[in-house]
């Protein structure tokens, strides 16, 4: 008997990149509709559902996605049957589902998994000059991208002694990627396609939130990552150590070493980045993807969600502190 699948998102407001996302558990629907041989059924009605998914294309999501979804009738009338697909920067988990960069410290094994983003930041990711074959790249690693955190900042501060281990590294302006689609940015775009192929590994520094977008950037164009990332938790199942380095924050004067123990691999890794990205996190497989990882967690839930719905308070009180320090 297949599960019955329901997917809806909470009201839509435009964000800082635009509105790429208002539809997005629409989308995600077709793409389920599509995909032929799955033991998954989508439904109309959320009471006939096994599932209920929430498609979240928020940030900020304490003054927008929390509020709607603690108010929402089927998070109150079916909480065991809820979950939710969060991209933001710096979420709470309070519903269990897949987060982009929920930190270690508040990923709980049994209600929570790792997800990369559905959108990129780099729209020319399936163009010809992504394509384009480097047999011999110049550089042993690289990193464009702005200086969001203070691992980066701390990243560009050793660019000099970096560089004479042939490892590039480019700063770009904050929040330059805000509208991705910007025509005016195309020669970026291409120029952040160029630097990942030009070097054997690439650098994935974490940035607002414990994720970075460059992780799935470097395993669509073939390019072993190089996580650096202490809070990041990564995607379940995969076996890592395949295609990626794990580069520990405090032992960032240290990469060069690193990466020259695994030089020899460079090219093995890259590939199996490449089908990692393709069969696991593409556009055309993600929502599949997403839903074996949602059920994953179904399948093992032994407790009653609403013994969490009894902490929002506290975790939301706790993050307003934060942020007002």
């Amino acid at each position: 008997m297949h599960l019955k699948l329901f997917f809806l998102q909470t009201e839509h407001e435009d964000q800082d990149w635009g509105s790429e996302g208002c539809d997005w558990a629409v989308t995600m629907r077709d793409q389920m509709l599509q995909s032929a041989n799955t033991p998954y059924e989508m439904t109309d009605d959320p009471e006939q559902a096994d599932i209920i998914v929430f498609w979240e294309p928020h940030q900020r999501s304490q003054v927008i996605r929390i509020p709607r979804l603690r108010a929402h009738r089927l998070v109150r009338q079916f909480p065991n049957k809820v979950f939710v697909v969060s991209v933001e920067d710096a979420p709470l988990g309070l519903l269990s589902g897949l987060y982009t960069s929920l930190p270690a410290w508040r990923h709980h094994p049994h209600r929570h998994r790792t997800t990369l983003y559905y959108r990129t930041q780099n729209p020319y990711l399936r163009s010809l000059r992504a394509d384009r074959r480097v047999s011999s790249p110049p550089y042993l690693a690289s990193f464009m991208g702005a200086i969001s955190h203070d691992l980066r900042r701390w990243l560009f501060e050793m660019a000099d002694s970096f560089a004479q281990h042939d490892i590039l590294l480019k700063a770009t302006p904050y929040n330059r990627f805000m509208i991705p689609q910007d025509p005016k940015l195309k020669p970026m775009h291409l120029d952040f396609i160029d630097t990942i192929l030009d070097a054997k590994f690439s650098l994935c520094p974490r940035g607002n939130g414990a994720a970075s977008y460059r992780l799935q950037e470097s395993l669509a164009l073939g390019r072993a990552p190089v996580i650096i990332s202490d809070n990041w938790v990564p995607v379940a199942d995969l076996g890592w150590e395949r295609f990626a380095i794990f580069v520990a924050e405090n032992s960032l004067p240290h990469l060069p070493a690193i990466l020259r123990e695994h030089e020899p691999r460079w090219e093995e890794m890259g590939a199996i980045a490449k089908q990692t990205y393709e069969s696991h996190f593409s556009q055309e497989v993600f929502a599949l993807r997403a839903v074996e990882q949602i059920v994953a967690i179904h399948n093992v839930r032994t407790h009653d969600e609403r013994h969490f719905f009894s902490h929002w308070d506290q975790v939301l009180a706790e993050a307003e502190r934060h942020l007002g320090q």
